[in-house]
């Protein structure tokens, strides 16, 4: 089956698109589509793109860097770009990433399925030679040589190397390894290199391996360990026939995504796949109390808070996709907003374009806890009390903007700068000596002595438009701190 996704930002031509190329006839059976880039990649972090249909000019992040990425990420995928400019740049780019090609809009829908048909050809001659690559395993080994038959069981085994470094010496390692393991526990055994971080070994016999194919987990562990080399080992499932090699290599392949929860020098079978897909999002509170950690410049919590949230992700056994990588980049994003003095929710809608590409190319949710909580202990900003003085200023400036709101509290105040009202209220006054209440009371009486200068007010409009609900309440406050009545103070005022 071929994946196919429209990226296309303008609705009418999105469903023209859709609607109108004869995809079925194509070969391709699922089709997706995406408003804009970011819903994009949200979707081929769980269904792999074969083919990329994008618009360039799209807002936010555009067509062609949306596919620069996404190429990255999928090598083999094909793109065709839809657009309306006809633009040398576009058309540069176009080449460098091997489009199968460039339609200029309004797009004639003949000219698209032609371009359709064309990558659809493309991806099935790449997947042929992929399975190629797998029956080499047992076709051309120059190791080992034996009659194969149509009774024979297999399973496939993948072996992804954690450095491309190892490679060479890992193939050497293994070949030597298996061949005298094959022979010991009567169980043939072949190597073949897939690409540059991953060999696959294929195990076959006459008879169901069984419990003897399981014991091979544990030889593969002791060789790599041996070896001081970072692996992960994602085994098949055992079929019967030469022509289901290609089944057991597609089942460790999936098996190979539970790296994301068990980490390096771990191995993983069928039974580790999760039965149901988990639907992950970001928690919301978790940020705040991991922003409101590092605020208060409490390191040990901070990085408590992360391990903890990894920790679940684990337990849930989830797989790291887009979803994820954002929850990430959202805590890096925290401490790049903090570092800048930058406290406030409106500005955290979006993960900052400064993240690194250790979150980008982490492959196990240890790796972006490791990185996350080491970002957290080198950051000298954390120990830094030059930043006190920015938080109280924030918190005087918002006084300022609401204190016409009755129901003002230390609470709001609090959750605006990610603290605690506790440490807030401690922090306000050690740097300012009076409280948050003093001063939201200074400020409005403050507030109420200007509109008191203007005789269009009446006292009773006054109040209220001070933060008071109750105008009596406001009298009083108003006299505690001055000493004299607001009718007083006009009068004095107006005399």
């Amino acid at each position: 089956m071929i994946n196919a996704i429209v990226v296309e930002d303008e609705q009418v031509i999105r469903n023209g698109i859709l609607n109108h190329v004869p995809w079925k006839k194509l070969g391709i059976e699922n089709v997706m589509s995406a408003e804009h880039a970011g819903e994009a990649f949200l979707i081929c972090e769980d269904t792999k793109p074969d083919l990329i249909i994008s618009d360039i000019n799209m807002p936010g992040m555009n067509g062609v860097t949306l596919c620069q990425k996404l190429r990255e990420k999928f090598p083999e995928s094909e793109i065709i770009f839809v657009t309306g400019f006809s633009d040398k740049e576009y058309l540069k780019a176009a080449i460098q990433l091997h489009a199968v090609s460039y339609v200029e809009k309004p797009v004639n829908i003949q000219e698209l399925t032609e371009a359709v048909a064309e990558a659809a050809a493309r991806i099935e001659k790449a997947r042929s030679q992929r399975s190629a690559v797998v029956q080499s395993l047992f076709t051309n080994s120059n190791s080992i040589n034996y009659a194969l038959t149509e009774d024979k069981f297999f399973e496939v085994c993948l072996i992804h190397l954690k450095n491309e470094a190892d490679r060479i010496s890992a193939m050497e390692m293994l070949n030597q390894k298996l061949t005298a393991y094959s022979n010991n526990v009567k169980i043939h055994c072949q190597l073949e290199q897939v690409d540059r971080l991953n060999i696959a070994a294929l195990f076959s016999d006459t008879d169901a391996m069984g419990k003897r194919l399981k014991s091979s987990i544990h030889t593969f562990y002791s060789i790599m360990k041996e070896a001081g080399i970072d692996y992960f080992l994602a085994f098949g499932t055992e079929e019967q026939g030469q022509d289901k090699i290609q089944a057991s290599y597609e089942a460790a392949a999936q098996a190979l995504k539970c790296l994301s929860y068990k980490d390096w020098n771990h191995i993983a079978t069928q039974e580790d796949i999760p039965v149901r897909k988990r639907k992950f999002s970001v928690d919301r509170a978790m940020l705040d109390r991991f922003t409101q950690a590092l605020a208060q410049k409490d390191k040990e919590q901070a990085v408590k808070n992360v391990r903890e949230m990894t920790k679940t992700l684990v337990e849930e056994r989830l797989f790291i996709n887009a979803d994820i990588r954002y929850l990430y980049y959202s805590l890096e994003d925290v401490m790049l907003r903090l570092k800048r003095n930058v406290y406030t929710r409106e500005t955290e809608t979006q993960p900052h374009a400064e993240h690194s590409r250790e979150i980008e190319n982490a492959e196990t949710l240890y790796e972006l806890e490791q990185y996350i909580c080491d970002l957290i202990k080198k950051n000298e900003f954390i120990e830094d009390d030059s930043n006190n003085s920015y938080i109280i200023q924030k918190v005087m400036d918002y006084v300022l903007q609401h204190y016409t709101e009755s129901d003002l509290s230390i609470k709001t105040l609090a959750e605006h700068v990610y603290l605690t009202p506790t440490y807030l209220s401690n922090l306000f006054k050690k740097n300012t000596g009076i409280t948050i209440g003093q001063y939201l009371v200074n400020v409005r009486v403050d507030q109420a002595k200007l509109l008191l200068q203007n005789p269009k007010w009446k006292l009773y409009q006054i109040a209220p438009m001070v933060g008071y609900e109750d105008s009596n309440y406001f009298a009083k406050i108003f006299k505690k701190k001055l000493g004299v009545t607001p009718s007083e103070y006009r009068e004095k005022m107006v005399v």
